[in-house]
């Protein structure tokens, strides 16, 4: 089992009225991209978007 977090971005929804810079469907490439980690993948990452995190 893999545990990682993984953060979107800003991202232009109704809950930010349209103002970020990305989409959403670029927001969700980054959650798309941990759900589908191989096994032996990378755990206890924290995800910017699609880059691993210092924090």
């Amino acid at each position: 089992m893999l545990i990682n977090c993984v953060h979107p971005g800003y991202c232009q929804t109704d809950i930010t009225s349209e103002t970020g810079p990305s989409t959403a469907e670029e927001g969700a490439r980054g959650p798309a991209m941990v759900v589908l980690l191989p096994d032996g993948g990378p755990s206890a990452i924290y995800f910017l978007e699609m880059q691993p995190s210092t924090f």
